[in-house]
This record gives C-alpha cells, structure tokens and sequence, in this order.
C-alpha cells in the first residue's frame, strides 16, 4: 500500500508544476514578443517603447510570481526547522500590524488590535511566526472590501490545571466563504483568487502544528472569516 505522505506529494508536485507552468508561458510569450519588438530597432518609436515596457513589468511580475511561490513551495514540503525563543505574542502581533498596515491602508482596510493585558509568553521562533500570520492578514485583507475592517484580538484559554494556551484571532468582515470553499481553503494549491498559489493557508498550518498549536477556521459567506491559532504558553511548555 502506498504511503498517504507519498500520495500527498506527489499531488502538492503535480500541482506544483501545473501553476508554474502558466506564469512561465506567460513570460516566455512576452520574452518573444518583447524581442521581436525591439529587433532592428535600437532606438525604437515611442509605440514600440510603450509595449516593451509593458512586456517588461507583464515579464517581472509573472518573476515575482513564481518565486513567491516557490517560497511558499519549500515552507510546505521541508522540515520546519525552529529557533525558539521565548517571545511576547502581543509584540510579535505588533510588529507585524506595524509591518502591514501601509499595505492594508492603500487596499482601504482598517487593522485593529486587541492586546492581552499581560505578556502572552510563547516558545516560538518569531520570524516563522510573523510568515504565518502575515499568510492570514494578506487573505484577509484580500477578502474584505474597502471600507471594512481586520481585528487581531488576544487572549488566553484555560484548559485544565496543567494546561493552557495563548489564544489569537484573525477576523475581517469580508465576502466570507461558503461550506464547499471552506472545506477546500487548507488544501495545498487550492485558491479562489486567480493570481494566488494555494500555499498560504498550508503554510500557515503547518507552521502552526510544529510549534504544537492548533489552528481552527469559521467563516460565513458575506459576513466575513475568523481565523483561531492557539499556541501554548511558555510557562506550561516549561513545566
């Protein structure tokens, strides 16, 4: 019998290749285009100029596309290799707020965060945590229109005398998915959006599972998505 880790895979490199595949053509078409553009015209006309700029940037971002990918490609498939430390989630939260609010004020979406009144002490490894959560607040804010709104809240959850976790929630109040779309969103290589790889929501939890969290998703079509990490805290983990 084959291993279901095989079969897995060999479906992520399946579809691995199958998105690389269009982006690729797209710039070996322009590449083409671009050269038959500027062949015997060094200095070319104004008309001819304005397309190969346009080829140029179409070219770049079609690049960029595949590396990103190809990024989020190696979080999903390598060993997740941790450099814990024992870190504040409200300052990991705020770093990154701080890091991503420039692109979400451009999209017209507001970010507002609700920090725990405490330190919510956490082994993780800080930079891999910030990629996770940044997965989430781009989709978020992909799916909320202008005007609407990202809230991060923080907070702790008992769950037994030796156990509890520090609790973080990501929700907008965007398109929401419906049940067929919700059941499909951790799938590697499954999106909605035609430009995105499939990989971010994977990424996330599987980033989330090797610090020993849980990730759970509720959502509702046009009334938004509520993502719920919990991670343990360092003060259990120790004992």
């Amino acid at each position: 019998m084959v291993d279901d880790r095989v079969i897995e895979i060999s479906m992520i490199a399946g579809g691995l290749a199958h998105e690389i595949r269009n982006p690729l053509s797209t710039l070996l078409l322009n590449l083409q285009l671009l050269e038959e553009d500027l062949s015997g015209e060094l200095g070319g006309t104004p008309d001819t100029l304005r397309r190969a700029r346009k080829r140029i940037a179409t070219t770049r971002g079609e690049a960029e596309r595949l590396q990103r990918m190809l990024d989020e490609f190696l979080l999903l498939v390598k060993p997740v290799l941790l450099k814990r430390t024992v870190a504040d989630l409200n300052g990991v939260v705020r770093r990154l707020v701080e890091f991503y609010e420039p692109q979400a004020r451009e999209a017209g979406v507001g970010l507002v965060v609700y920090e725990y009144s405490e330190p919510l002490l956490t082994s993780i490894d800080p930079s891999v945590i910030h990629q996770a959560l940044l997965n989430l607040l781009i989709n978020a804010c992909h799916a909320t229109p202008e005007g609407g709104e990202i809230s991060i809240h923080l907070s702790v959850e008992e769950s037994g005398s030796d156990s509890a976790w520090a609790r973080l929630e990501i929700g907008d109040n965007g398109e929401g998915m419906s049940e067929d779309v919700l059941s499909k969103a951790m799938h590697a290589f499954y999106s909605t959006k035609p430009s995105g790889s499939g990989l971010g929501l994977s990424t996330t939890s599987r980033i989330v599972a090797a610090h020993g969290g849980t990730i759970d998703v509720k959502s509702e079509a046009n009334v938004g998505t509520t993502f719920l990490i919990r991670l343990p805290l360092a003060t259990r983990v120790a004992g």
